[in-house]
């Protein structure tokens, strides 16, 4: 999309994108890099930075993994256009120490999303250089930015796909940060709008993207939001399991799962993605897989979470779920529910009773 000299237009680039998408499956392109800067990137009007935004994130729709240089400018709140599309992979830039270099641009971006994503060495990265303007010959020369950072991401998201090609762009994003090499700065456990979700470790996330089976699946239904409620009769000696419309954590301190639909899951795990954290799995009794609040680390508050099936054959891609956790009401009886945990969207769909499913394809399917 850019000239031989690495200059372009907003026209020039925007039809790049869209040659990208056109072509996305006739040349199974699987990983993209941008790195985009200069006077035309600032004199954008609000109009082209959204259809800049919009085709980015529409690349990652048509399977491309996309990753787009943070920026140098430094400060905070200057990650702007393209690399504050939400669904790319926004790469800031590090020392060879793996501190985060100066000039390293910063989130949060202007819908208030983390970025960059992962933060990798962008400084004195040597690289060729065509038609030496002394020489005239191909050189050795060494830069620094995060445009040099972004391809080196790139890379790794190429290894990836070699690894396991039927991962999808969101996936390839969420393998990256999870395994990431996490660089705390304020807060000890949470991705910042320095480095993101940390160092990226291309070893660590190739093991993990050969876990990932497609053929696993966790389906969730938004029409049938429910939870496993235990009601106990007036004789006090009976009980049953009934399907409401509410989510509640019992008096034990313990969230509940109902296993539902055909299948053979063996383990649920999750794991918070707002913090830095390994995958737990969830335990099981009588059908169910539950967590014991008191011990997950979930404190009152707002919590994103990811949620993934694993059985022999491997695991599920994971799903994001939201939640917030109220703060404990006082005892109202032995046998009473408590409406400790509210849920917003994306929890109630998870934990639909129906709408649980584990399955692997046969080959023929």
């Amino acid at each position: 999309m850019l000239s031989g000299s690495g200059s372009g237009s907003f026209v020039e680039v925007m039809r790049g994108m869209q040659w990208t998408i056109d072509n996305q499956e006739k040349y199974n392109i699987r990983a993209a890099s941008m790195s985009l800067g200069g006077v035309w990137v600032v004199e954008l009007t609000q109009e082209q930075e959204e259809r800049v935004t919009h085709l980015a994130n529409l690349m990652v729709a048509a399977g491309i993994a996309l990753t787009i240089a943070a920026g140098n400018s430094a400060a905070y709140g200057t990650i702007g256009t393209p690399g504050a599309a939400r669904d790319v992979i926004t790469v800031g830039a590090t020392e060879h120490d793996r501190e985060l270099a100066i000039y390293s641009s910063k989130g949060p971006t202007h819908e208030g999303y983390i970025k960059p994503n992962i933060a990798a060495i962008g400084s004195s990265v040597w690289s060729v250089q065509n038609d030496d303007a002394v020489s005239g010959e191909a050189t050795y020369v060494a830069y620094s930015g995060t445009s040099m950072a972004t391809p080196l991401v790139a890379g790794m998201v190429a290894l990836l796909n070699e690894a396991n090609p039927d991962l999808s762009p969101l996936m390839v994003r969420a393998i990256l940060e999870s395994t990431s090499e996490y660089r705390w700065l304020s807060h000890p456990v949470r991705p910042n709008n320095d480095y993101g979700w940390g160092f990226p470790e291309v070893d660590a996330a190739l093991v993990e993207a050969q876990l990932v089976d497609p053929t696993i699946n966790l389906s969730l239904d938004p029409q049938t939001p429910q939870v496993t409620h235990r009601e106990t009769y007036d004789d006090g000696n009976s009980s049953s399991e009934v399907n409401i419309t509410r989510w509640f954590v019992r008096q034990d301190g313990e969230l509940h799962f109902l296993k539902g639909g055909p299948g053979n899951a063996t383990v649920i795990e999750w794991r918070n993605v707002l913090l830095y954290d390994s995958w737990h799995t969830l335990l099981a009794r009588d059908g169910h897989f539950y967590v014991p609040l008191d011990n997950s680390g979930l404190e009152p508050g707002n919590h994103t979470l990811w949620v993934r099936l694993a059985g022999p054959e491997g695991v599920s891609a994971p799903v994001g779920i939201t939640i917030h956790l109220a703060e404990p009401l006082p005892n109202a009886g032995a046998e009473a529910e408590l409406p400790l945990l509210l849920l917003a969207g994306g929890l109630l769909v998870l934990l639909g009773a129906a709408s649980v499913f584990f399955w692997r394809r046969s080959a023929s399917s």
